[in-house]
């Protein structure tokens, strides 16, 4: 397989699972009655605080879901892109596909989706 383009897709693939997917799974499970787990007092508590809200800070919620995930994955890349540091560790670390490294500037790649995705719903509500 040619890996030509492949950190931009593989960065893609990642965003629509960490930020797409995980806010498809928690609008369920916060609105719409679909909960997992064992029912923790603290889940329990986050569903209760969930329902409680209107439409609009619903929505917020799920933007603040979405950026922390955002957050999360970028700094992830930035300790494989060698822009971050992890306290405790002083080799590089390396991201690879098939043998070959793509982690250069993977987390370029990843926050470039989430700007594009961003104007792209910018755009659909103008």
């Amino acid at each position: 397989m040619s890996i030509d383009g492949i950190g931009e897709r593989i960065a893609g693939s990642i965003y629509k699972e960490v930020a797409v997917e995980n806010i498809r799974i928690f609008s369920r499970r916060y609105f719409k009655s679909e909960p997992f787990g064992l029912g923790s007092a603290s889940w329990n508590d986050t569903i209760s605080f969930a329902e409680s809200l209107n439409l609009r800070q619903r929505a917020a919620l799920l933007e603040i879901i979405r950026q922390v995930s955002i957050d999360a994955a970028s700094k992830v890349f930035s300790f494989v892109e060698g822009c971050g540091t992890l306290p405790g560790f002083s080799a590089d670390f390396a991201l690879t596909y098939d043998g070959q490294d793509i982690g250069q500037d993977i987390q370029t790649h990843f926050l470039n989706v989430d700007e594009a995705s961003r104007q792209e719903g910018a755009d659909g509500r103008a």
